[in-house]
């Protein structure tokens, strides 16, 4: 993975946190400007790696791709990835603040999602595929080579 991005051996992805807030669209449109997307959380491997990653950060709510901007396809992943792994909070998705069609993960509450505002501008992760590696990791590092 570049500079920045970290790289999880078991699922072969790359994440960044990206500190700035922004919408989940416009934090959607950064992510995409690296060749990836927003994070997919598509089973526990993921989860927990994500998890760890927050860990370093001082913010403690993020984007993810999850969204249900298009009402008629309910839940799914922006990157398409499979929704078939559910990691609500408590009582959620609850459409408190009508309409809440974008997830965010909760550090504090272990990483679990809540539905939020698309609007609200929050902190996000990023996630694409590590494409170009030998899949030699490099435990010092986090880092994948080439």
């Amino acid at each position: 993975c570049e500079e920045g991005w970290h790289y999880d051996r078991t699922g072969g992805n790359c994440y960044m946190i990206n500190e700035n807030v922004l919408s989940w669209e416009v934090a959607r449109t950064h992510c995409m400007a690296f060749k990836g997307d927003l994070a997919s959380i598509t089973g526990p491997d993921d989860k927990a790696f994500i998890r760890e990653l927050t860990m370093s950060s001082t913010s403690s709510v993020f984007w993810i791709g999850g969204n249900e901007i298009n009402q008629s396809s309910g839940w799914t992943w922006s990157d398409g990835s499979p929704f078939s792994f559910l990691d609500w909070d408590v009582g959620k998705p609850d459409n408190s603040v009508d309409p809440e069609w974008c997830i965010e993960t909760l550090k504090v509450r272990n990483s679990q999602w809540n539905d939020q505002d698309c609007s609200k501008q929050l902190p996000s992760i990023c996630q694409k595929k590590c494409k170009h590696c030998v899949l030699i990791f490099m435990f010092n590092t986090g880092m994948c080579t080439k």
